[in-house]
């Protein structure tokens, strides 16, 4: 198991995921946030 390299990986994705969602006009955020939330658990597992 790489830990660490696991750890920053995440962090990385979770800040990108984050400014994606910032980034989001506010009525837009429901639906996106659901299909960014789809992506990242993919990409996560």
């Amino acid at each position: 198991m790489h830990e660490p390299q696991n750890n920053i990986k995440n962090t990385a994705i979770k800040l990108t995921f984050s400014a994606h969602i910032s980034r989001m006009p506010p009525f837009a955020r429901n639906s996106s946030v659901s299909r960014f939330a789809l992506i990242y658990v993919i990409i996560v597992n």
